[in-house]
């Protein structure tokens, strides 16, 4: 799909343009893996009209902040389980009613990774017990902790935010933060950092 450098956002002007009667399936991602921005499925429905099936790669969404599939107008909904804090191997499709007859699931051969389905029912369990929205608050405001201490370090630069100059580059390094994180480390990556500059 068209993307915009600067920002990672999905190019919904390009991709309207290149949609057509004979798109039949889109594969897009909900929140972009390096920036984190939410990558608007309503815009993308929109982009390439009703009748092309949209795949919503929510790897980085689920576990990380509320998700409702009754409010994304996609047929698929995928995630990996590793992303969910459940061990690697793992993952979950869902499938809108009015698609998911028409696509037959695949079946598997040997032994189920039955230590990975057991965790990623225990993941999802306390996630939902936590609450999405806590974990989303509290990572936001990390973020938040991180990217202020980041704007006095006249070294670095936060991409993919409005002050950004560019886009992704390839001496960049991505911070990933979840429930698990402290202040206390978000204050140790930044001391870090200063003395690397």
């Amino acid at each position: 799909m068209p993307y915009q450098p600067s920002s990672g956002d999905y190019d919904h002007i390009a991709l309207a343009e290149l949609a057509g009667p004979r798109t039949r399936f889109v594969a897009a991602t909900h929140v972009h893996h390096v920036y984190g921005g939410d990558m608007n499925p309503l815009r993308i429905r929109r982009a390439v009209g009703p009748d092309a099936v949209i795949c919503l790669d929510a790897a980085q969404s689920v576990g990380h902040l509320p998700v409702s599939v009754a409010d994304l107008d996609v047929d698929f909904v995928v995630f990996s389980g590793h992303k969910a804090l459940a061990l690697p191997g793992t993952g979950a499709v869902w499938a809108r009613q009015a698609r998911g007859p028409d696509c037959a699931p695949g079946g598997w051969s040997g032994t189920p990774n039955t230590a990975g389905i057991a965790s990623l029912a225990a993941a999802l369990d306390w996630l939902d017990a936590t609450g999405v929205d806590r974990i989303e608050r509290w990572t936001v405001a990390l973020a938040a902790r991180l990217t202020e201490g980041l704007r006095h370090l006249d070294a670095y630069e936060v991409l993919g935010c409005p002050l950004s100059l560019a886009g992704e580059k390839t001496d960049s390094v991505r911070v990933s933060l979840h429930a698990y994180n402290t202040p206390e480390e978000i204050d140790r990556l930044l001391s870090v950092l200063a003395g690397l500059q």
